[in-house]
């Protein structure tokens, strides 16, 4: 018999079984995980959103929990999948096959130099 495996979806044949569809984040989770995607540390994400660094592993806890990951890279991997299935669609730059400037520190390149 084809079609699909037992325990996945067939909306979702890729998903694991039991993955969650999507995640709901509230403000400060956003700017949290924003800050930490910035290159900070929980140290320094903590001190700029006003709470404690326990706070912010109690979040980070809290979101693997809910996401059924194990590790803080699982996380990124399942936030990042999130992120790019939720986030608006961005137009790629007529005839140049990419999406325009890459900022490397204080300087700005373009991609077609």
């Amino acid at each position: 018999m084809g079609g699909t495996p037992q325990g996945a979806s067939a909306a979702e044949p890729d998903a694991p079984a039991g993955a969650p569809c999507s995640v709901t984040l509230d403000e400060r989770q956003r700017k949290l995980i924003s800050l930490l995607m910035a290159g900070h540390t929980d140290s320094s994400a903590a001190h700029r959103l006003g709470i404690s660094p326990r706070t912010v592993t109690n979040i980070l806890r809290s979101l693997m929990d809910r996401l059924g990951v194990d590790n803080r890279f699982q996380l990124g991997v399942a936030l990042g999948a999130h992120l790019r299935l939720t986030a608006p669609k961005t137009h790629l730059r007529p005839g140049t096959g990419h999406r325009g400037t890459v900022h490397q520190g204080s300087r700005a390149f373009d991609r077609a130099t």
